[in-house]
């Protein structure tokens, strides 16, 4: 659980160029994101994929926090916690996570007390 925390404190510091649309292509995303060092090469795709997600919840949920959208903020945040802890439990178990909202079930199947 502290390494997934400790990654999601580590991409909430990035300084992302906002997105302009809603329509983000997860292949640009990770593009970007292993130009920048925050995704491996040697990653699974899966995994890469979270974590480009979860970089891109971030990213909007730091603008939803300037406008003052606070409600909207803890679910992006929420988000972004589920998708890094299915990075997490993909890369560790080397096989895709099941589809849940248990977010201590997801670490107990990764192996992390």
């Amino acid at each position: 659980m502290i390494d997934a925390i400790s990654a999601l404190l580590a991409l909430s510091k990035n300084d992302c160029a906002p997105h302009s649309d809603c329509g983000v292509s997860v292949d640009l995303l990770v593009g970007q994101r292993l130009s920048q060092g925050i995704i491996s090469s040697r990653m699974r795709k899966d995994t890469a994929n979270w974590i480009a997600l979860t970089d891109y919840d971030l990213d909007t949920a730091r603008h939803m926090l300037v406008t003052g959208r606070y409600l909207y903020v803890v679910f992006l945040c929420h988000l972004a916690l589920e998708k890094i802890l299915k990075a997490h439990v993909a890369e560790v178990t080397q096989t895709v996570p099941i589809k849940t909202h248990d977010l201590p079930g997801q670490e107990m199947r990764a192996g992390t007390p």
